[in-house]
């Protein structure tokens, strides 16, 4: 317990020489995000770029997050412990904090528990910056940390589908309904596929949803957060692009192909 975790200091200072190396000013435009736990970092962070003074004043700022939207489930076929709940996971890195205004921020989360600020499912839909929010909604780090492995599936079948479909349909209702996402201010990239964490591999350019590629979204994100006012005159608006088929790694663009589940 109050273990003096760096991470908010060295995103601050990165971010500030980063401005300062590249002479950046009123108009330019960062985008700041991560895959994974690096995305749930961003999330934590982005809002504080501004509020903190580490960005000069009117630098435009884009949030791309790959993979970070973690949903609290319980796991199934008897697994257990903290290595297949996300949730307690989240819970004990926050009880081990020195303090809990690394993941507060100034005042930007004040959920009931502080854990929750570091979880998407409750965090995601408080960020007011901008940003492209890039899932599976069959995320296979999430479904394996539930004890669902694919593929083909463990005995009995029936139980591991029928809880990837109950993930899937939460991520997806979800994920639609953020505020942020309904108001056309943020961007989503949803995938069928099983798979997660897709930007750190050529697949950023390549894996599709309804024909669109992940690093086309983040063109058209980009191309509306760069000058929203101008952008939206000109018909930019943020992507929503949402894979429509509906079963575990059905759409056509999925990198990976998987055996019968």
């Amino acid at each position: 317990v109050g273990m003096p975790f760096r991470g908010a200091r060295v995103v601050r200072a990165a971010v500030r020489h980063a401005a300062r190396e590249h002479g950046m000013a009123a108009g330019d435009l960062v985008v700041f995000g991560g895959g994974s736990a690096g995305a749930r970092g961003a999330m934590v962070h982005i809002d504080e770029l501004q509020a903190s003074g580490v960005l000069p004043q009117g630098v435009n700022v884009l949030g791309f997050f790959d993979s970070p939207y973690w949903i609290e489930m319980p796991a199934v076929g008897g697994v257990s412990g903290v290595q297949h709940d996300l949730a307690l996971q989240t819970r004990e890195l926050v009880r081990n904090l020195s303090s809990e205004e690394v993941v507060r921020g100034s005042g930007s989360c004040a959920l009931d528990e502080a854990w929750k600020c570091a979880f998407a499912e409750f965090r995601m839909p408080l960020v007011k910056t901008p940003f492209l929010l890039v899932a599976s909604v069959y995320d296979s780090y999430q479904l394996q940390t539930q004890g669902v492995f694919c593929c083909p599936l463990p005995q009995p079948k029936q139980l591991f589908f029928q809880q990837a479909e109950v993930f899937a349909n939460r991520s997806q209702y979800e994920i639609l309904r953020l505020p942020q996402v309904a108001k056309g201010e943020s961007g989503i990239f949803l995938t069928s596929c099983y798979d997660h964490y897709l930007s750190k591999w050529s697949n950023f350019g390549s894996a599709r949803a309804l024909g669109v590629t992940m690093a086309e979204a983040l063109a058209q994100a980009v191309a509306a957060a760069r000058a929203p006012a101008r952008g939206a005159e000109q018909g930019t608006s943020m992507p929503r692009v949402v894979d429509a088929c509906g079963t575990l790694n059905c759409g056509a663009g999925c990198a990976k192909q998987l055996g019968t589940p």
